[in-house]
């Protein structure tokens, strides 16, 4: 990275260019008119008519869908309501968009409309004054939140009108929580409420809208349905291009009868002409223009091809280079980046400085982009498309291939990283002036790892990595400053936890995935490399804490609970853990400094749970249950919720089944309080509740708290749908459900997803992986399979001695297990 590579604030702006790239196009009047005539949408349209609450508009990229949702908001708004209070709302989705920012513009709408009540509009107003949790937990996704404020005030609307154009154009799965289904929610939402309330979606033809309206109105757009909009469209295009003139009649007949309905196709098509358009009206001339009519490529991909190959044959290499790297940046940062982070990411790939990114992305890139709100993007979702598939074609023109794309991101990400000025962080991360001097360092820090994960095998990749971890400077300014700093931002999934935990948790996480990069022997080395810079790292820090601000220093007691974080991930020293945290206990119970009581909370949220992984369920409950009543702690407080929910697992393993049930009951009403009703801590609530009921005979309830876990299970197993980040544990519990219920076959299965993914993540040594082994082990005998359960716990045992020690209850049971094979 060059030395003035941190300080381009000022490098994607200069003269304006041609406003093509530059704003949304408008519809154009006259246009749209048709869906007046189609009786779906008259019956959608009339409010009396409670038998079409859903209406989907569906039809091929490109085909005039977003102008035609503009059309239908205007057409509505211009009714006449009569008495009736009616509410219209409505969204555009793109790359920004997610399940979250869809509902809160909602729920901004209502509150500037007359049709919501006082109590409603109370109700969203509390929601919005809330205090969502802050720095003692890691991530909130206010999605499940939002929903239920949502869903909780339209039945007592008059009438509402939802209308949604683009919702699949909402990021990929791997960016979202891949739980919350939004075009199912909203259908199912107004479909119970049908009286009230209808929902409008516009998208393309794709699997998971269709299933949620599955059953609801739906209206295709055709070419036949356009035709009259694409020839105004057409003819408006050709004005911009006077050199046309002579051939408008025939250009406009030729373009309308090749595009089928395309506009994106119609639009390129006549620039391609317009550039090939000859500069007299000669008869030789014409005859030549009639055969570029006749050659203009059929299809959208191909027009897509062609004007490639032009663009390549009139840039300079340079120019070519340059325009793989913004497509590259636009199709697979985890989020769409702004002109100042696109301008640094580039700077860095090629170590050189772009001066005034904005034009030289128009100058380069052409019509196949836009920008909008200072954020580069493809000029539509047909051209994403087209980038992501596989064109043999393609590759001699470009270099955007999905693993070599992340390959050349991931090296860029860890050079800027590996800067020397992020080996001294000495500017505050929350600053107006660091993200000014270090613009990219929020993407790199939350997603460097995510790309590495991605990327083709590269050696040059590897040795970057692993020279990244043997100086203990830039990586440790990255995982104990940036990286927790900017945590709570995170696009990607992050399981709901304290703190402290959560960060140290997906620490490891990624950790896990860079390990999972190399091969062995590599690997190994790798992972020990970093597992050992990590705990001396973290000693170090004990050691420098002490020194310098005292050993009974809040510092030190923070530096003691880091330190026992790292410790748990590691088998060797998993054991010091304890040590540690009692160490913290017994400082941070004398301590009198402003910020010690809640230092006080964080310390004995995590001794408990380390009493809880080594089976001391006694000690635990003994500080939870002080945890509980403390008064600093209030009912919306997440770590009031994580400790009565911790409580309950604890009373349960303690064999108290009515206080568990009371703790857990307590503990799911304030998750849905704090997370929203639906949510995974909800769920995590829910599911170790099922278990409880289902020890105390009561299978029914246990069956109706589980149903979401086994939907997801499901969708997993027959559609290969990726679990959320958080079922794998709740996944653990569903499986001893399974083994109460006797389904032991349905136990053994769910207990391998877990097992296998545990492995992935955590190794094979670690105490979580083991546990669940253990289960599958149990799973296995009780199914009929003996011999494999009994090859399992052969080869479990001396691995669980070794982690957790002769005394754990696991390590008896295996032992009581294997007796009663022989």
């Amino acid at each position: 990275m060059s030395g003035t590579a941190r300080k381009r604030a000022a490098s994607t702006t200069g003269a304006s260019s041609s406003g093509d790239q530059r704003g949304k196009r408008q519809r154009l009047p006259a246009t749209c008119e048709w869906i007046l005539r189609e009786a779906a949408y008259r019956s959608w349209k009339d409010i009396e008519n409670v038998e079409s609450p859903v209406l989907w508009i569906h039809g091929p990229p490109a085909c005039g869908k977003t102008f035609l949702t503009q059309f239908i908001l205007e057409d509505i708004q211009r009714e006449e309501t009569g008495a009736v209070t009616l509410a219209t709302l409505s969204y555009f989705c793109d790359a920004n968009s997610t399940p979250a920012s869809v509902l809160r513009s909602f729920l901004v709408q209502l509150l500037q409309s007359r049709a919501l009540a006082d109590r409603d509009r109370a109700i969203i107003t509390e929601f919005a004054a809330e205090v969502a949790p802050g720095d003692d937990v890691l991530p909130l996704d206010e999605t499940y939140r939002l929903w239920d404020a949502f869903s909780s005030v339209i039945p007592d609307l008059d009438c509402v009108r939802i209308v949604i154009d683009g919702l699949d154009e909402l990021p990929d799965n791997n960016a979202q929580p891949s739980a919350f289904d939004l075009p199912s929610r909203l259908a199912d939402l107004a479909r119970s409420h049908a009286a009230v309330t209808k929902l409008l979606l516009s998208s393309r033809t794709v699997s998971n809208i269709r299933r949620a309206t599955a059953g609801s109105a739906s209206i295709p757009v055709t070419a036949a349905s356009v035709q009259e909009d694409l020839e105004l469209f057409i003819q408006t295009e050709l004005a911009e291009h006077p050199g046309l003139n002579p051939w408008r009649r025939s250009v406009c007949a030729a373009v309308l009868e090749q595009a089928e309905g395309n506009f994106i196709w119609a639009v390129l098509a006549v620039k391609k002409l317009a550039e090939e358009a000859p500069l007299s009206a000669s008869l030789e001339d014409e005859e030549q223009f009639s055969e570029s009519l006749k050659s203009i490529p059929a299809s959208l991909d191909d027009l897509y091809l062609s004007v490639f190959s032009k663009q390549a044959a009139g840039l300079t290499r340079s120019q070519v280079l340059l325009r793989d790297q913004i497509l590259r940046w636009i199709l697979f940062a985890v989020r769409p980046l702004s002109l100042v982070e696109t301008a640094n990411a580039i700077d860095v790939e090629s170590n050189a400085f772009i001066q005034d990114l904005e034009a030289q992305a128009i100058e380069v890139c052409g019509s196949l982009i836009k920008i909008e709100n200072g954020v580069l993007k493809p000029v539509h979702h047909s051209l994403r498309e087209f980038l992501l598939r596989d064109h043999p074609a393609q590759k001699e023109i470009l270099s955007v291939e999905r693993g070599s794309s992340n390959l050349r991101i991931a090296k860029s990400l860890v050079t800027y990283l590996a800067h020397p000025s992020f080996s001294s962080i000495e500017d505050p991360l929350n600053s107006a002036h660091f993200p000014t001097t270090h613009p990219l360092a929020e993407y790199a820090s939350l997603y460097w790892v995510y790309h590495v994960s991605n990327a083709a095998y590269d050696t040059n990749l590897q040795a970057s990595i692993s020279q990244f971890f043997s100086k203990p400077t830039n990586w440790v300014e990255w995982a104990d400053k940036l990286l927790p700093h900017f945590l709570p931002r995170s696009r990607l999934q992050i399981p709901p936890r304290p703190f402290n935990t959560a960060r140290f948790l997906h620490l490891f996480i990624l950790k896990a995935q860079l390990v999972s990069y190399f091969k062995e022997p590599e690997k190994t080395a790798f992972a020990n490399m970093v597992e050992d810079s990590l705990r001396l790292t973290y000693e170090s820090f004990v050691a420098q804490a002490q020194s310098k601000s005292g050993p009974e220093s809040l510092e030190a007691v923070r530096r003691l609970l880091d330190l026992a974080e790292v410790y748990s991930w590691l088998p060797k020293y998993k054991s010091q853990g304890l040590a540690q945290l009692q160490a913290a206990s017994f400082i941070i119970s004398g301590a009198s400094e402003p910020g010690a009581p809640d230092l006080g909370i964080t310390v004995s949220q995590a001794l408990a749970d380390d009493y809880k992984r080594a089976g001391r369920y006694k000690d635990a409950q003994h500080i939870l249950e002080g945890l509980i009543s403390n008064a600093r702690l209030s009912s919306k407080d997440p770590r009031q919720m994580f400790a009565i929910d911790s409580l309950g697992w604890v009373a349960m393993r303690l064999g108290d089944m009515e206080a568990a049930q009371t703790y857990l009951e307590d503990a799911k009403t304030l998750a849905a309080q704090i997370y929203g009703t639906q949510s995974p801590m909800t769920l995590r609530s829910k599911v170790t509740l099922a278990e409880v009921l289902g020890k105390l005979g009561r299978h029914e309830e246990a069956e109706a708290l589980c149903s979401e876990l086994k939907e997801q299970l499901r969708q997993h197993r027959d559609d290969g749908v990726p679990l959320p980040k958080d079922s794998i544990s709740q996944l653990h519990t569903l499986g001893a459900i399974f083994m109460q219920e006797e389904k032991f076959r349905e136990a053994r299965d769910t207990y391998r997803v877990v097992v296998d993914d545990r492995r992935k993540i955590f190794g094979g040594e670690h105490g979580m992986t083991l546990g669940a082994e253990m289960q599958l082990g149990i799973a296995l005998e009780k199914s009929g399979d003996q011999e494999g359960a009994r090859k399992l716990f052969e080869n479990l045992l001396p691995r669980q001695v070794k982690a957790l020690g002769e005394n754990h209850p696991d390590v008896k049971l295996v032992k009581g297990e294997l007796e009663n094979m022989w």
